[in-house]
């Protein structure tokens, strides 16, 4: 009757350590589908920011084709037309320069970010298959 009474307490003490692992499993996947949801969402942003980049090398490109066009086109009264038409572009070359400046350092900080995620994604994978 002991010995029974004795394995009895020990299947207890089993059923509440595998209790408390499986309160453990249940929070290591809610942490891993957040961290899965911030990843996907970093995600969206760098495709958001290279989709930026794409658009704002083409309108640097577009500026800078129309400054050169600018250039072969005075004529007589060259300087002051040139300086004239060369003025908006630049500015809207600079304007485009600094935005894809600012675009690479979101894109920086975003991957910077991502890859936290996908470290805590891989230390939260670790503890749960311990």
């Amino acid at each position: 009757m002991i010995v029974l009474k004795d394995k009895l307490d020990e299947q207890k003490g089993h059923i509440a350590l595998m209790e408390k692992s499986n309160i453990e499993s249940f929070k290591f996947q809610n942490q891993i589908g957040e961290v899965t949801r911030k990843l996907s969402e970093q995600i969206l942003g760098t495709e958001e920011f290279k989709t930026l980049y794409v658009h704002l090398k083409e309108l640097k490109d577009k500026a800078e084709a129309e400054c050169l066009l600018a250039r072969e086109k005075k004529g007589p009264e060259g300087p002051s037309f040139a300086v004239q038409g060369s003025l908006p572009i630049a500015f809207t070359k600079e304007k485009c320069e600094t935005k894809l400046q600012e675009l690479r350092q979101q894109l920086s900080i975003s991957k910077k970010h991502g890859e936290e995620m996908l470290w805590k994604l891989q230390d939260v994978n670790d503890l749960e298959d311990r």
